[in-house]
């Protein structure tokens, strides 16, 4: 997952982001649903003044802030707390920044994650979300979902929207990784892997090298209104008005 982040097409976007705030002695960061904790490690390691949460549902993120914990690299690992992102155990502005990867989509309202994020954001602060856009143009393909049935899609306006709704006013949203996009709509049905495996995988290395090499070309990773990421970056006022 680590090593994954390297090629992540919203990597840069990220860091771009968050990079004057933690550069801050005593930065304070959530990761609102951290998974595997693979961003906390990462940015602990880039940044090891800042102070890194992670929080997230499973049980299982103890035991990898335990691993963490014990691990050579960090003098203080990320802290890692298991919470629901729509009621986060934590005092309001307690965040100088806020990342939201690939949760809001999971849920069925995503309402109350966002309100909760408006509320533990200190002024000054800023938030950076991502689902899968809705205008991705493989969305004609019905009959089956490349990316699970638990998945929700947002236009930019309507993520953009949510944030608004949650006394947001500074919001800047776009789609991201048109060549993503064109990967996955080539994509055959995962039924495949079972009843075709020989050719599933002859698509498979056709389909990395393609995307790879549009990968390449200028503006590939860049914003487009087809791009397979919507991105939300929302910024808190320094003074409250």
């Amino acid at each position: 997952e680590l090593k994954a982040l390297a090629s992540w097409s919203l990597t840069g976007d990220v860091l771009e982001v968050l990079d004057p705030l933690l550069r801050r002695p005593g930065a304070r960061v959530l990761d609102a649903g951290c998974g595997a904790g693979r961003w906390p490690i990462e940015l602990k390691r880039r940044y090891p003044h800042a102070r890194i949460t992670g929080l997230d549902f499973s049980a299982a993120v103890h035991a990898g802030g335990a691993r963490v914990a014990r691990g050579p690299s960090f003098v203080e690992g990320p802290h890692f707390v298991r919470g629901d992102v729509g009621r986060m155990p934590f005092r309001d502005a307690s965040f100088d920044a806020i990342l939201c990867l690939g949760v809001l989509g999971h849920l069925e309202d995503p309402s109350a994650a966002v309100r909760d994020i408006a509320r533990l954001l200190a002024p000054g602060g800023v938030c950076f979300a991502d689902v899968v856009n809705a205008t991705r143009p493989y969305r004609w393909r019905r009959g089956w979902d490349p990316l699970g049935e638990f998945e929700r899609y947002e236009s930019p306006h309507r993520l953009a929207a949510r944030f608004v709704e949650a006394g947001f006013r500074t919001v800047e949203a776009y789609a991201k990784d048109p060549a993503f996009t064109a990967f996955t709509a080539l994509k055959p049905p995962p039924a495949w892997k079972a009843s075709r495996p020989a050719l599933y995988e002859t698509w498979w290395r056709t389909a990395v090298a393609f995307r790879r090499a549009l990968a390449c070309l200028p503006g590939a990773r860049g914003r487009a209104r087809d791009g397979f990421y919507t991105v939300a970056v929302v910024r808190k006022p320094a003074v409250p008005p």
